[in-house]
C-alpha cells in the first residue's frame, strides 16, 4: 500500500527545507546538510524531495501559489482595469519586499539545481504567468473599447508592468532598492494617464480635488 501523503506536513517540510537554505546558502550545499538542519534522517528527506531539482521545483511553487494569494486578495472589489493593473504590481512586489533574501535564495537554488536545463523552470513559470498575462491584456483592452482605458497596446502595457516588476524585485535583491517607491512612481507616471473614469465615476481630477479640500477643512 502507497504510504499517504500529510499535505500540510509536506508544505511544512517544503517551507523549513527552503528556509535552511537560506540561511546556510545553496553552494555546496548537500541533502545531508539540510537533513541535519531539519532534524531528520536523510532517507526521511529523500521521501520528500529526490534531490535540489525537486526542492527547487516544489520550493517555486510554494512561492507562486503564496504570491498568488497576496495578488488575489489585492484584486478583491477592483472594477477598473488600470486600477487592477496598479493592485497586482503593488502586491507583487509588497509581497517579496520584507524577504529579499528569499528571491536571492529562489535564484541561486535555480542555478545550481538545473545547470543547463532550464526548460523545466521556465515552463512552471509560464503556466502561472500567461494565464495571468491574458486575463490582464484582455480587461485593458476591455476598457479601451468602453472608453474606460485610454487607447493604448494592451499587450505591451502588460508586459511593461511585468517587466518594471521583476526589475524592481532583481534590483531590490542586487542593489537594496526600493520597490514600493519605484513601483508607486511608475503607477503615477504611466498607469494612471491612461485612466478614464468609468460610468457614475468622478473624474480623478474632480476626486483629487475632493481629497484636498477635505483635508484642508479636517487642518481648520
Amino acid at each position: 500500500m502507497a504510504r499517504r501523503v500529510d499535505t500540510q506536513r509536506h508544505e511544512d517540510v517544503i517551507a523549513s527545507a527552503f528556509a535552511a537554505l537560506q540561511r546556510r546558502g545553496v553552494v555546496g550545499v548537500s541533502m545531508a546538510d539540510l537533513a541535519a538542519d531539519l532534524g531528520m534522517s536523510r532517507s526521511a528527506l529523500y521521501w520528500y524531495f529526490d534531490g535540489l531539482p525537486s526542492l527547487f521545483e516544489q520550493a517555486l511553487a510554494q512561492l507562486l501559489t503564496s504570491q498568488g494569494e497576496a495578488v488575489a486578495v489585492a484584486l478583491e472589489g477592483v472594477d477598473h482595469p488600470i486600477d487592477a493593473l496598479a493592485a497586482w504590481m503593488r502586491a507583487m512586489v509588497s509581497h517579496h519586499h520584507d524577504a529579499p533574501e528569499r528571491l536571492a535564495a529562489l535564484l541561486q537554488l535555480w542555478a545550481v539545481a538545473r545547470p543547463g536545463d532550464k526548460d523545466a523552470t521556465l515552463q512552471t513559470f509560464a503556466a502561472i504567468f500567461e494565464p495571468m498575462r491574458e486575463a490582464g491584456v484582455d480587461a485593458l483592452r476591455t476598457g479601451v473599447a468602453e472608453g474606460k482605458v485610454a487607447p493604448c497596446d494592451a499587450g505591451a502595457i502588460f508586459d511593461l508592468c511585468a517587466v518594471v516588476v521583476d526589475g524592481s524585485l532583481v534590483h531590490r535583491v542586487s542593489r537594496g532598492l526600493d520597490g514600493v517607491v519605484l513601483i508607486e512612481d511608475f503607477i503615477a507616471r504611466v498607469l494612471m494617464p491612461l485612466r478614464r473614469p468609468g460610468r457614475g465615476e468622478a473624474p480623478t481630477a474632480a476626486i483629487k480635488n475632493r481629497r484636498s479640500v477635505e483635508k484642508s477643512m479636517a487642518w481648520d
